[in-house]
């Protein structure tokens, strides 16, 4: 992610880091969009986007559980 947010392009950076890591890199799933990346790059400090990832995780789950307790704290 450092090397993203420094303007290095997404997939050079992953040619480097998969064999480096001991991955296959013959296969397709092993490749990402550069969606995360560009978007958590484009932050001004990527630790930001850890916290907002956090956030939006926290907010998920109290919406599911918003969700299975009902409105008034009582089960489905």
């Amino acid at each position: 992610m450092r090397r993203v947010h420094a303007g290095q392009n997404h997939y050079d950076v992953y040619a480097d880091r998969l064999p480096a890591g001991k991955y296959n890199t013959g296969s397709t799933f092993n490749w990402r969009l550069p969606t995360y990346a560009a978007a958590l790059a484009a932050l001004p400090d990527p630790a930001l986007g850890r916290w907002l990832l956090l956030g939006l995780s926290l907010l998920a789950v109290a919406a599911a559980a918003s969700a299975v307790l009902g409105r008034d704290g009582n089960r489905l």
